[in-house]
């Protein structure tokens, strides 16, 4: 946790910003960052227009996806968008445990056996039979279904309060989902975090590796290649963050300054922190969960969290967090609320109990 403190920037005075117009963070000598992408998929994130996608899929792929939405396997299925038809796409439904929790015949932790929501949210792979399909420049379609959300807003707003104070985050927008020609309702089309996310965005070319739920505190070359997103069929080295790690863990405290500064961009990391508190986002990065029967995040230890990527430059010593589903911001998280401010200097680190758990950080 002492680690932490210190890659957040929090181990010295960092003033915040002003928020009262949309700012680019000053990146100094850093990679140039690109927050509002221009690129091809622009058009689909033009939140303006209320676009349609309607998927086909076999009754006997559909059965399958039903009896076991949490297995969350793709099945061959064939997407149509304003008069272009795209055969053999993946299809899956998806999320974590939390996306299924009261959506499933046996309500556990986890949720298993068959689908019982009407809704559920679903990935299309556009490239499942063909290597580097892309539907206009996007390999993957996510559609939220905002199950847990009646204003099917939060993670639109959340989204664009982030990219509103120069952080990198998804582009999302409303869309129609049709299923074998029957209304599906209304869904959020999602940006997944993948290397087209990242190409569009960083100034090295957006090549470099992308971690989930991981943080650079751990020595184990296999946990980084467990969290590494954009494999690609390369054997990718996890030879930067491994190193930053140790440096952070052989630092003395006098040290920790400067080399968390060496990494990590610490303005943008107080715009991050800014609007993650402002909205409320008590399942991201601020809240770790302890001694449940499915870990969070991919770190090795006893406590951890999750909802949050990591960019890696592939050119330089630079690490940048990236915020993940937003669904519970903004009181739609009515069981794992932080209990203190995160300011204060009073908060110990010592496990609150919660409904939810006999164990919460």
């Amino acid at each position: 946790m002492r680690v932490l403190y210190w890659i957040l920037g929090l181990g010295f005075g960092v003033g915040l910003m002003s928020c009262d117009t949309k700012t680019e963070p000053d990146l100094g000598n850093w990679s140039t960052v690109v927050v509002e992408p221009v690129d091809d998929a622009t058009f689909l994130f033009d939140g303006s227009i209320l676009r349609t996608y309607e998927l086909r899929v076999s009754d006997e792929n559909l059965a399958f996806l039903n009896d076991d939405p949490v297995a969350e396997a793709y099945v061959s299925a064939t997407l149509d968008f304003e008069g272009e038809t795209f055969t053999d796409v993946g299809l899956r439904y998806k999320g974590s445990v939390g996306a299924f929790v009261g959506c499933t015949e046996q309500n556990g932790f986890p949720p298993q056996e068959t689908k019982t929501c009407v809704k559920l949210s679903m990935k299309v792979k556009m490239d499942f039979t063909e290597d580097g399909g892309n539907f206009f420049g996007l390999r993957k379609l996510q559609f939220h279904s905002m199950n847990s959300d009646q204003s099917l807003m939060r993670e639109r707003l959340g989204y664009a309060l982030f990219r509103e104070m120069g952080v990198t985050s998804p582009r999302t927008a409303p869309v129609r989902l049709v299923i074998n020609g029957e209304f599906a309702g209304l869904f959020l089309l999602v940006e997944q975090i993948d290397r087209s996310f990242t190409r569009a965005r960083f100034g090295d070319g957006g090549e470099g590796n992308i971690y989930k739920e991981i943080w650079p505190v751990h020595n184990q070359q296999e946990l980084y290649a467990t969290a590494l997103r954009n494999k690609g069929g390369v054997d990718r080295s996890v030879e930067r963050i491994q190193r930053f790690a140790q440096n952070l863990l052989d630092a003395s405290e006098n040290e920790l300054s400067t080399l968390s500064e060496r990494w990590i961009h610490h303005e943008t990391i107080m715009r991050y922190l800014a609007v993650d508190r402002t909205i409320g986002n008590d399942d991201g990065i601020m809240h770790w969960y302890c001694g449940i029967p499915e870990a969070q995040g991919a770190n090795a230890s006893a406590c951890g969290n999750h909802n949050f990527y990591w960019y890696e430059e592939s050119k330089q010593d630079h690490l940048w967090l990236i915020p993940w589903d937003l669904d519970l911001i903004l009181g739609g998280n009515t069981f794992t609320l932080l209990p203190a401010p995160w300011y204060s200097e009073t908060n110990s680190c010592e496990e609150v109990v919660s409904s939810f758990s006999s164990r919460l950080a």
